[in-house]
């Protein structure tokens, strides 16, 4: 359950970022942060949320000794989990034209769009979505889209801020190009 509620909110904050007006800029602390919340949350997908607790308390370490996963990782979990980063691939490649890229005193600037959140909703749906076919294949392992999202975030996000600083640094290139002629 609180995997489910870190990730409800991860998502509302990154669609409210995307639709602010921003510098292109390649800093990539956010992406990280989102790297280890997903790596933990996948990490209580596999264990379970009791032998995180005990593991991060740290108070008995034994727990290490006698590791047990509550969702085997098998083949299947790891073709699901590329799957799923194929798809936070596209969804970036499609999403990034309905950026606004444009320069300001000097600075290149990003924003979102209406259609821009509209396809960030799609893209979480169709990955919830992604989780229910695994669930069925699988045997009934639910909680699969919830203990991916942010590592679906991270994906898709690092592949969107690679396309929309490509696209910036393009738009800087024609200008100076512009400003030679001149």
């Amino acid at each position: 359950m609180t995997s489910s509620l870190v990730t409800l909110v991860v998502v509302i904050l990154v669609i409210a970022k995307q639709l602010k007006k921003k510098p292109v800029k390649a800093d990539y602390k956010g992406l990280f942060i989102l790297l280890a919340v997903g790596l933990v949350q996948l990490a209580e997908y596999l264990l379970g949320e009791k032998q995180i607790k005990q593991l991060v308390d740290g108070k008995d370490l034994s727990v290490l000794n006698h590791l047990t996963f509550e969702h085997l990782v098998t083949a299947h979990l790891i073709i699901a989990i590329l799957g799923s980063f194929v798809l936070a691939f596209v969804m970036a490649f499609i999403r990034v034209p309905t950026f606004k890229i444009w320069k300001e005193d000097g600075i290149i600037y990003k924003q979102g769009t209406w259609l821009s959140a509209l396809l960030w909703i799609i893209s979480i749906s169709l990955h919830l979505g992604y989780d229910q076919i695994v669930a069925h294949a699988t045997g009934g392992n639910s909680g699969f889209g919830s203990a991916t999202t942010a590592l679906y975030l991270f994906v898709s996000l690092g592949m969107q801020r690679v396309l929309y600083n490509y696209r910036g640094s393009k738009i800087m290139e024609k200008i100076g190009d512009l400003e030679k002629k001149l």
